[in-house]
């Protein structure tokens, strides 16, 4: 390779002789490397090989001598009276002659050498690296595909559920007798936080009046018929009351009259809680509940010795209570009907 004070030298007459170089007839191709045969007349000022060698290294850009090559490359410098040509060629390893080119006499033997070894370098340079391939274009993004979105499962509705229920209940009055015990059976349909049942309810026959020797005169007996609208909240329940009573008065041998049956209303509240069972699908469940009812119509009861003109003007035997607390257990179902 050519040191740099060589290269420094030898850079000025690259740059004068490249447009020489490409000004030349473009040669068939050439080897890569070729081993390197320098004849010059002599006693005649001519560089040595080592000046024909840095030439064409500076201007191949590379190393491109190979003793052992096959290819040759041929410098003669030939005097012309006081002028030196100088004569490029190119052969393979047959020999043959591959490229040949003359130059024109110029002033000494040193320019003449120069210029055959940048001209020679220039075309033993290596081919610029072909350009790379182009990206390929980049396609258009596929069109969106619209997400499909499923319809909302529809609000799944709320079953039809059949109530039956029964309980018993502790009564208290205001009137005698002030306590007494009831039995309730109900039922009705409930569809999510409402409900709507029929109730029947029966008071057993209880004593109402006594003679002097402690006996019953007088035994009364209720049924009623209700409706019940309810709220639901979770396990709590808030219901309103209204009732129909059937109102039996029951009197003893002897008292008169034997028997009368009265009409009666009455209204009001019902709060509880409902306490499903863990059995059977907790489709039971305990009913606990407590009743604030009011008469809306009176009864009164008179009895008395049917022998006696003023037996029906003594004090009634039995009046209606005018509000009657009720506290009830029981046992409720909570069936689907759909």
């Amino acid at each position: 390779m050519a040191s740099s004070p060589m290269v420094l030298r030898l850079l000025p007459w690259a740059l004068l002789l490249s447009p020489l170089a490409a000004r030349a007839e473009a040669p068939p191709p050439l080897p890569r490397f070729v081993r390197l045969e320098y004849i010059h007349p002599a006693g005649k000022g001519c560089p040595e090989q080592a000046v024909l060698e840095d030439a064409v290294l500076v201007a191949a850009r590379r190393d491109p001598f190979n003793r052992v090559a096959p290819a040759l490359l041929r410098v003669t410098i030939a005097p012309h009276g006081h002028l030196y040509a100088a004569t490029l060629e190119v052969r393979d390893g047959d020999g043959g002659v591959i490229w040949t080119r003359p130059f024109d006499p110029l002033s000494s033997c040193g320019s003449a050498v120069q210029a055959a070894g940048f001209l020679m370098g220039s075309l033993l340079r290596d081919p610029p690296p072909a350009p790379a391939p182009s990206p390929a274009p980049v396609p258009p993004p596929a069109p969106a595909v619209p997400l499909k979105r499923e319809a909302p499962a529809p609000p799944r509705s709320e079953p039809l559920r059949l109530n039956l229920g029964i309980a018993s209940a502790l009564a208290i009055r205001t009137t005698a007798p002030e306590a007494g015990f009831n039995l309730v059976a109900d039922a009705g349909l409930r569809v999510r936080s409402f409900s709507i049942a029929g109730e029947f309810r029966w008071t057993p026959p209880e004593v109402a009046d006594v003679d002097t020797a402690g006996l019953a005169r007088v035994h009364v007996m209720q049924f009623s018929g209700g409706v019940v609208p309810c709220g639901h909240f979770r396990a709590l329940f808030y219901c309103g009351v209204g009732q129909v009573i059937a109102v039996v008065g029951m009197g003893a041998p002897g008292v008169d009259p034997r028997s009368v049956t009265t009409p009666s209303a009455a209204t009001g509240t019902r709060i509880g809680v409902e306490l499903p069972l863990p059995v059977w699908g907790r489709r039971f469940a305990v009913r606990l509940s407590a009743d604030v009812v009011v008469t809306l119509l009176d009864v009164a009861f008179h009895f008395g010795d049917p022998m006696e003109a003023n037996a029906m003007s003594t004090p009634p035997a039995w009046t209606s209570p005018r509000l009657v607390l009720g506290f009830g257990a029981g046992f409720k179902t909570d069936l689907h009907l759909k």
